[in-house]
């Protein structure tokens, strides 16, 4: 996760364009949310294999990982060709579409292997090894595909304005950030490529506080308000709650430290926690009309 909060918004800033698709504003929305959710599952594969290998709720996370797996190859297929039980109608846009191509490239070694772990009980150290270890690449296409969308599907009219649209990305990246601080936390205390995920980690805190704080308070350079829907309000402001308990963890950690057992635990705990507060906020944006 290479890019502030800032940078974020000059990205989605030239995305109102005319480009729109021509398919109903709640197709669009849907196309955007769940671009944007397959980067979070790509990580959330490889943070469920980090502590299963840690042996921290072992089955529970192996069954994790499979029904990750399952959401994340049935939405890839379904951005494609479309799927009517997740409200995705099939793609047309050449830029997605190519996005998407490069997206299996990246990911049909590692699907293979994920498959392969989802449907075991247990998880060798070479396949932990294998799936961690290949997971950046098909995050990084996933995202691709996410920006892709976006630009395509985000044109900034009534029916999909841009205060929306910034507001689904923002989400959406702490939803990947949840499970990614959460991943590098793991992957730290089993010793995998140490400091280049407590670097991770550090940036992870930086920005997920900064999105949290965007999505509640605003961001006044670039027109976007306070969080003044009250249901909404409250589902951030329990985000925050979440966060607070978990990013002295996060810090310590980051900066050298190494988590305690119960630390790890909470951790493996309360990450799913903000995923799920986070998920549901990026629904209510998807859902909400155009006075909300």
């Amino acid at each position: 996760m290479r890019l502030t909060v800032s940078a974020v918004f000059v990205v989605l800033a030239g995305f109102g364009v005319a480009r729109a698709a021509d398919v109903d504003a709640s197709v669009a929305k849907r196309h955007v949310n769940l671009s944007a959710l397959q980067p979070m599952l790509a990580e959330q594969i490889s943070k469920a294999a980090c502590f299963a290998r840690l042996g921290i709720n072992e089955q529970a996370n192996l069954s994790y990982l499979a029904g990750s797996f399952e959401l994340f190859d049935k939405t890839r297929r379904g951005l494609r060709d479309g799927n009517k039980a997740l409200g995705l109608e099939a793609e047309t846009n050449q830029g997605v579409l190519t996005a998407l191509n490069r997206l299996d490239r990246a990911s049909s070694t590692w699907n293979a292997r994920v498959a392969a772990v989802g449907g075991s009980s247990n998880l060798s150290e070479e396949m932990f090894f294998a799936i961690t270890g290949g997971t950046v690449p098909v995050v990084k296409a996933a995202a691709e595909v996410a920006e892709k969308a976006e630009r395509a599907y985000a044109v900034g009219d009534r029916s999909f304005p841009l205060d929306i649209s910034l507001r689904i990305n923002l989400a959406s990246r702490q939803r990947t950030l949840s499970q990614r601080m959460a991943k590098d936390l793991c992957l730290i205390e089993s010793g995998f490529n140490a400091a280049e995920h407590r670097a991770e980690l550090a940036e992870g805190i930086k920005l997920f506080e900064a999105s949290l704080d965007a999505l509640r308070n605003g961001f006044p350079a670039f027109s976007l308000a306070p969080e003044a829907d009250p249901q909404q309000r409250a589902q951030l402001d329990f985000v925050a709650t979440l966060w607070d308990e978990v990013k002295p963890i996060y810090a310590r950690v980051a900066a050298g430290e190494a988590p305690t057992p119960a630390e790890l635990r909470l951790i493996a705990w309360q990450n799913n926690q903000i995923l799920s507060q986070m998920n549901a906020a990026v629904f209510n944006y998807e859902t909400r009309n155009i006075d909300g």
